[in-house]
């Protein structure tokens, strides 16, 4: 999976959850879903043909009305209400990153006051660590082409990390699984 994150260029109250960069993300994903849609792109598909994305505008079913005349966003995205997308449930940790509050909320649960960055979360059908290095050039070009001049894109690769799971299972002693978690692509 490949995570974009989005900051508001202005500094504001609420970061990054505003009515200007929630639109300004809108329009983001849908330039990258046409070029995707009619390029060679990496990305998983859904039904349609577009690529699977986890994204922050679920919370309004995609429509730019709703979204627009939401009065409180925060409260919005605050909800815990069933929302999906292709069937997996997206909630605001998902979605939103560097969340914060500016006084304690009491029971704590998904209150906050700001997040710093949107979060759209692409996926991918292959594994990063084997796939070829020119699949994700091309989803870097393709992010890039969508943005254009109206922003800057930073891609950052992450390093190879393995991380072992124990769970305990009532029927053996122990469960293990190994997860590793790959660069995007390879120097």
């Amino acid at each position: 999976m490949e995570r974009l994150l989005i900051q508001s260029p202005l500094v504001e109250d609420d970061g990054a959850v505003n009515h200007k960069i929630l639109l300004s993300t809108y329009n983001l994903e849908h330039r990258i879903q046409q070029l995707a849609s009619v390029g060679e792109s990496p990305c998983l598909r859904i039904p349609g043909g577009q690529c699977l994305v986890i994204s922050p505008l679920a919370f309004w079913d995609y429509d730019q009305d709703a979204l627009g005349s939401d009065a409180n966003i925060l409260d919005t995205l605050s909800y815990s209400r069933n929302i999906s997308i292709s069937g997996i449930p997206v909630t605001p940790h998902m979605v939103l990153a560097g969340r914060g509050s500016y006084e304690p909320h009491v029971g704590g649960g998904n209150k906050f006051d700001y997040a710093t960055y949107l979060v759209l979360t692409f996926f991918f059908p292959r594994n990063a660590c084997w796939g070829p290095a020119s699949e994700h050039s091309h989803w870097v070009n393709t992010v890039q082409n969508a943005v254009g001049d109206r922003g800057q894109v930073d891609a950052q690769m992450a390093e190879a990390i393995l991380i072992a799971l124990e769970v305990p299972n009532h029927n053996l002693i122990v469960s293990t699984a190994l997860i590793i978690l790959c660069p995007i692509a390879r120097p």
